[in-house]
């Protein structure tokens, strides 16, 4: 201990007596460490971050499912029945998390909410900073007094922190429920990823849908009075007996989470539990398959958090390439200071100092400057931190509650900063072996770096930096193509000027049903709106990454499941989507003819190549004929850059849907429309829930939100790695200079021409830096394909990224040789034979 403390305080005074080496060290590893533990925080907090409660003992998290879906969830008869017949848990509770809508005067807005179970809080061991938490009670089926529970951000963010908020009624979904509580600040929900603002009760908030199913009414475009949405009414009944809706036996929806008893084992727990799952698929169960039980420790990763694994991992991996070329720049700081330093090593070893003595001081050395830039790479990510979440829209992921630097990030942090200090002390250290006495106490030039050794270790941490920086560069290069393509398609589509709304508000416990003279009396209605262009319905909006399938059958082939969307009048006017063979639908299409569709045009081209398809019929599902009367041109229908697929559009009218949204081509800004369309609906009778208005140009830009952040990611990285690769490209073939000065002498005193100078030392660093980009575009090639998914329109083998960032490279390692063989071409040739 006492001989480590003493080469800790040599080495601390050997990092003082050089301050600029010192500080140049502690910077670049700050950058590397401090970056990767930023990403790590946002990993940790995704991924790995346990639920945030006080008490986890024993706390599980419960799957009784079938094989295709082992972590999938189970309805609300299963857990009763679950809750009810073990013996293994102190108390099981169940959750989910519907969207739900906060209506607060004229302004509806959607929140992130949880319905659980009454014994939730009390199973989670959590308990309300003011008011109550739900009870068992709660389960009752009984709507006397629907009750919620809110969070503590909700409340101040929302709610302007109202003091006399318990007792007081929120519109959720339409309906009033009484604030009981306000959970307390630590307390987020289960969600990782999202930062839960009320919690209602199951029971409650189902037999509300339920009870809405049963008084849904059918919007007239003729009739006012009989054309409002029917909000979920309150007429509840008193008992548990009339299943139906999210409270049967065949609706799968919950997750549930309990508490074993103290003493149970998780393979005693299982067992028992598997025994109960074997007595309800037989007994009554309706889902096919044998259940499987699986519990899984909510202090471990969540099973179905697995799948996301490998992204995280791949992040990590990808910003691991910016420590490593910060910590190959110290290496090479550090090995160019232990040349300095040879002399002393030298001394040392006359003296006594074992070899072995020199590895441990020069590793001691490396760890006091990792520590170092641990410490100030805590302070980056820190602030990298609050900079990331402040760019966030409000409440988005509501991540904002949960990335911390706590204690795994400290830790990932001192165990990147001990990992650091053996890769870039290592290799100085082991240099320290090949001293040699003789050489060295007589002042001869060391061994370290000569033009005579070929492979050494500056040359070849200069290729390790030159290799990852090829790849980032790479990596950035195809996330800048991507972002152009989709930004090109983008305009292509011509989405600007449009306005979308969502008019489905089933999911948010409204009920209604939309007739085909509301259809036409809602689009005559907006058409004549000042400022409207043209308006078209349609059951999916474009690049929403919605979807929405059917079996079809072209005759002659076998039935194939092809995407599809009913669309009404306009629809192609609308989107600028132009009909290349046939004609759209028309008023003619109703029910007394054929049904019909239209196709695009790699349906066209795959079905019926060479021929036209117009007048053939498709079959659907149960047999009905449709005739293809158009062909549309391709566009993008869920996101830009994947290749064009077989598509078909139904005719709304002859298929009516529920689930519907307006999309308007304006003639100027879409959102000075906003009112208008608002005011229209309302005067039209329709009480639905106007709130989700939003434009077709912001939906194609959120969809390269991705893409635009790696690109900038990336880029940021690829700069840095770039400007530290050059440096040790230049260090290198300054070191080289150096170290043959003499010999340069000679050659010169024999006739070299400055030419034959330029060239040899330029050499150093050129040749470098193509074994460099040799090895990183072999290793490119086998990597990039773990981004295809996140391209639109651009092959993750690229020739055009690949050959321009080659060809950077090499420009790059040109520039930085230059000046070293500029100042080596222009020495004196005396001089030089004077250098020692």
């Amino acid at each position: 201990m006492n001989s480590f403390l003493r080469d800790l305080l040599f080495g601390a005074r050997m990092l003082l007596k050089n301050p600029g080496f010192t500080l140049v060290a502690v910077l670049s590893l700050s950058v590397g460490i401090g970056v990767n533990s930023t990403v790590f925080g946002f990993v940790n907090a995704i991924l790995f971050k346990p639920l945030p409660v006080s008490n986890d003992d024993g706390l599980v998290y419960f799957f009784a499912s079938d094989q295709r879906k082992p972590y999938g969830s189970a309805s609300y008869v299963n857990y009763r029945e679950f809750a009810e017949q073990n013996d293994v848990f102190s108390g099981l509770a169940a959750y989910s998390a519907p969207p739900m809508l906060i209506t607060i005067g004229d302004h509806t807005e959607e929140i992130n909410s949880q319905v659980v179970s009454g014994n939730f809080f009390s199973v989670l061991d959590v308990h309300v900073q003011t008011g109550r938490t739900f009870t068992p009670a709660d389960d009752q089926i009984s709507l006397a007094e629907p009750s919620v529970v809110i969070s503590e951000s909700f409340w101040k963010r929302r709610l302007n922190s109202e003091p006399e908020i318990l007792g007081r009624q929120l519109i959720l979904n339409g309906n009033n429920f009484t604030v009981v509580g306000i959970a307390p600040a630590t307390f987020t929900g289960t969600d990782p990823m999202i930062s839960t603002d009320v919690w209602v009760p199951i029971t409650q908030w189902a037999t509300l849908l339920q009870n809405a199913d049963a008084t849904s009414q059918t919007i007239q475009e003729d009739d006012k009075t009989a054309g409002k949405v029917e909000r979920p009414g309150n007429a509840g009944t008193d008992t548990q007996e009339k299943e139906s809706g999210r409270l049967s036996r065949d609706h799968y929806w919950l997750g549930m989470i309990g508490r074993l008893k103290p003493g149970v084992s998780l393979e005693y727990a299982q067992a028992a539990l598997t025994t109960i799952a074997t007595r309800l698929q037989n007994s009554s169960d309706a889902r096919d398959g044998k259940l499987i039980v699986t519990l899984s420790p909510t202090s471990a990763i969540h099973p179905a958090v697995r799948e996301e694994m490998a992204s995280g991992v791949f992040i990590l991996v990808l910003t691991s390439l910016i420590l490593m070329i910060c910590c190959v720049n110290v290496a090479s700081l550090m090995l160019a200071r232990a040349a300095v330093r040879q002399k002393e090593f030298a001394i040392r070893i006359a003296l006594g100092s074992s070899r072995g003595r020199l590895v441990r001081q020069l590793l001691t050395e490396a760890l006091l400057l990792s520590l170092l830039g641990g410490i100030l790479g805590l302070f980056f990510a820190y602030w990298t931190t609050r900079v990331v979440l402040g760019l966030m829209p409000p409440g988005d992921l509501g991540l904002s509650a949960d990335v911390a630097i706590d204690q795994r990030v400290l830790w990932f942090s001192f165990f990147i900063s001990v990992l650091t200090a053996l890769i870039f002390g290592l290799l100085p250290a082991l240099n320290s072996f090949r001293v040699d006495l003789i050489k060295s106490l007589g002042g001869a030039t060391m061994a370290l770096g000569r033009g005579g050794r070929k492979i050494n270790p500056r040359r070849a941490l200069v290729v390790m930096q030159i290799v990852a920086s090829l790849v980032l560069l790479i990596s950035a290069g195809l996330a800048v193509r991507s972002f152009q393509k989709g930004e090109a398609i983008s305009q292509n589509f011509k989405s600007d000027h449009i306005l979308l709304l969502n008019l489905s508000p089933r999911k948010y416990g409204y009920s209604v049903n939309y007739t085909k003279a509301f259809y036409r009396g809602l689009l005559a209605r907006i058409k004549s709106t000042p400022g409207v262009d043209s308006v078209t319905l349609s059951n999916l909006l474009p690049l929403t990454m919605e979807r929405s399938t059917v079996m079809a059958r072209v005759e002659g082939k076998e039935p194939q499941q092809l995407q599809c969307s009913s669309v009404g009048d306009g629809y192609f006017q609308t989107l600028k989507i132009p009909i290349s063979r046939g004609r759209e639908f028309g008023t003619a299409d109703d029910d007394a003819s054929r049904k019909v569709v239209i196709v695009n045009e790699t349906m066209a081209r795959t079905y019926w190549p060479g021929e036209s398809p117009l007048g053939k019929l498709l079959h659907r599902g149960n047999n009905s004929a449709y005739e293809i009367v158009g062909v549309a041109k391709d566009s993008p229908y869920h996101s830009f850059g994947n290749a064009s697929e077989p598509y078909l559009y139904f005719w709304l009218y002859q298929e009516p849907r529920q689930s519907v949204s307006l999309i308007i081509r304006t003639t100027g800004e879409p959102q000075k429309m906003i009112t208008s369309v608002q005011r229209e609906i309302k005067d039209l009778g329709a009480n639905l829930p106007i709130f989700d208005f939003k434009t077709l140009d912001e939906v194609s830009k959120s969809q390269l939100v991705p893409v635009k952040a790696a690109a900038a990611l990336l880029g940021l990285l690829s700069l840095i790695g770039l400007l530290v690769a050059s440096i040790g490209i230049y260090g290198v073939t300054s070191y080289a200079f150096t170290q043959r000065r003499r010999e340069i002498g000679i050659r010169m005193s024999l006739g070299a021409q400055r030419a034959d100078i330029l060239k040899l030392i330029m050499k150093e660093g050129v040749s470098l830096a193509l074994v460099g980009i040799a090895i990183g575009l072999l290793l490119s090639l086998g990597t990039t394909h773990l981004v295809s998914s996140f391209l639109y329109g651009v092959s993750p083998v690229d020739p055009i990224v690949f050959l321009t960032v080659a060809a950077l490279l090499v420009l790059v390692a040109l520039s930085a040789s230059l000046s070293p063989a500029i100042l080596a071409a222009n020495s004196n040739p005396v001089d030089a034979l004077r250098h020692e």
